[in-house]
């Protein structure tokens, strides 16, 4: 089993975990242990709604988001309460962080349970979130990814293209994204639009 995550407040700045419990909820489901990941509910924010969003027996994608607006306004609202009841600039960021993170979390929890679907849709509503100071560059190559193995290459490509502003590292994937666009392109049967 995953041991427990320790990590500093310097570890988890500006990352989309809320706590160190949050990190090991992902290890756990990443390693297919989702009793264990649902039990860390009273510590991890993102494990307390995988828990209360598949309570019916399949992950809730309406939950999920009602809960990741949630989550992020609470951190909003706990940080101007601190800072004597004023917003900062800097407070909308940090909660972007977690909405974005909450939602790629629960897609691999969707994913680990089976429901690929829920998993597809959450990936989409995570990648929406996954904009300027949120944006993770490992997350959009890990969408381009799914895009091209399912034989979307054309949208993998369009995300890679337009996220490297944020992280122009990600100018390395796109020359097999577009050796995979064009055999994917050759192979496609007659009649069949190749984009």
């Amino acid at each position: 089993p995953a041991p427990a995550a320790v990590a500093t407040d310097v570890w988890l700045f500006m990352s989309a975990y809320t706590s160190a419990a949050d990190m090991q909820f992902s290890a756990l489901v990443s390693q297919g242990d989702l009793a264990a990941a649902e039990g860390l509910a009273e510590t991890s924010a993102y494990a307390s709604i995988a828990k209360a969003c598949s309570a019916t027996g399949k992950v809730d994608i309406d939950c999920v988001i009602d809960e990741t607006a949630h989550l992020g306004s609470a951190i909003e609202d706990a940080m101007a309460a601190s800072n004597v009841a004023q917003a900062d600039g800097f407070h909308r960021p940090f909660a972007d962080f977690a909405r974005a993170g909450v939602l790629r979390a629960l897609d691999l929890f969707a994913r680990a349970r089976g429901e690929e679907e829920t998993s597809g849709i959450l990936r989409i509503n995570a990648y929406d979130r996954n904009v300027d100071h949120a944006s993770d560059p490992v997350f959009i190559l890990f969408l381009a990814a799914w895009d091209a193995g399912n034989r979307n290459t054309t949208r993998a490509t369009e995300l890679v293209h337009q996220s490297l502003r944020l992280a122009p590292g990600l100018v390395v994937a796109r020359a097999p994204l577009d050796a995979l666009h064009i055999r994917l392109s050759r192979n496609a049967a007659p009649g069949v639009p190749m984009h």
